[in-house]
């Protein structure tokens, strides 16, 4: 049986990564020590200049939300 949504949420609440990782954090050494931009050339071979949709995150971008 289908039932209406009865209530939404009405508050939301800003969040920064800095103030959830702790300074001590091994990620934050980790960006701290390598830089990730050879993805860039690693992956460009699988990406269309004139083909597909504009990629909204660089793939260096994506390795640092992963990791």
């Amino acid at each position: 049986m289908f039932k209406p949504k009865e209530s939404s949420q009405s508050e939301c609440e800003f969040v920064s990564i800095d103030e959830l990782v702790p300074d001590d954090h091994l990620l934050r050494l980790i960006d701290k020590y390598i830089d990730f931009s050879f993805l860039l050339k690693k992956v460009r071979p699988y990406y269309s200049d004139d083909n597909g949709r504009t990629a909204h995150y660089y793939p260096n971008v994506h390795a640092q939300k992963i990791k």
